[in-house]
């Protein structure tokens, strides 16, 4: 395995693991209605999570892992979404 590809490998492990948490993070945060800024603050909690071994290669992989990240909380948005109008129907 290339050490791109490893790089890559246990950055989208870490992310699949925080992408909820980064998701509220910024939810909680900033609110609604700011939707761009949301997700680079979910971005940049993501890279500050990253195993201390990982982040010296942020600078050399950082357009691929903003891309990784990126992708993961979309999912993680849309898994959001999914749930809230439930709890809202619930709570009321």
């Amino acid at each position: 395995m290339k050490f791109k590809e490893i790089i890559i490998t246990k950055a989208n492990e870490t992310f699949k693991r925080l992408a909820n948490k980064a998701v509220n993070y910024a939810e909680g945060l900033l609110g609604s209605g700011t939707g761009a800024a949301k997700k680079e603050l979910a971005i940049d909690f993501l890279l500050s999570k990253l195993p201390i071994y990982l982040k010296p290669m942020i600078p050399f992989f950082k357009q691929t892992l903003i891309k990784l990240a990126d992708c993961l909380i979309e999912k993680a948005v849309q898994k959001l979404h999914q749930y809230q109008p439930k709890n809202e129907a619930q709570a009321a």
